[in-house]
């Protein structure tokens, strides 16, 4: 995929879970073996994401930054809930007009603190199931994902890895 198709299906992928559309809309934007981390909670599976992933009601996300790649895309947003505030980055792969994965970082307290601003209602429609999610023992085979490699900007670094220039829309 190249970085205004990746950018498309990412930015649709955003708007239909920022705005709390349903499982129905999300489905069409989602791999069925999605993959989503934050730190040490993995999920596997669209239908199981979904089943527990919720936004609180009222809160409003704003998209500050994107950047995207050949299938990949980085989005950092803030969202408010209450007097509540979390800026959360988000690591997405894109394959074949899917995201495939999602890695996603911010800071866990300030999470914590935003999610109890405000009753979250689950994306599945089943508040209890939030609470019954546990932490998976193993990991399921993940969809196939391109691997990136940062260069190193040390000193006497004997490896160079070639450069890939991200296309920045916003």
């Amino acid at each position: 995929m190249n970085a205004a198709q990746t950018r498309d299906v990412a930015r649709a992928y955003f708007e239909a879970w920022s705005t709390r559309q349903g499982p129905d809309v999300l489905r069409q934007y989602m791999h069925e073996d999605f993959v989503f981390r934050a730190g040490e909670l993995t999920v596997v599976g669209r239908e199981q994401f979904l089943s527990f992933g919720g936004w609180p009601q009222q809160a409003v996300t704003t998209l500050v930054a994107d950047a995207y790649d050949d299938g990949t895309a980085i989005q950092v947003y803030e969202a408010v809930n209450g007097d509540a505030r979390v800026k959360i980055a988000d690591h997405l792969t894109v394959q074949e007009g899917l995201v495939v994965s999602s890695d996603t970082i911010c800071d866990g307290a300030t999470f914590q603190a935003f999610m109890a601003a405000g009753r979250t209602e689950a994306v599945g429609g089943d508040d209890d199931a939030r609470g019954q999610l546990e932490r998976p023992k193993t990991r399921s085979a993940l969809p196939a994902r391109k691997s990136a490699r940062a260069s190193s900007s040390r000193p006497n670094s004997s490896s160079r890895a070639s450069a890939r220039s991200a296309v920045i829309i916003g």
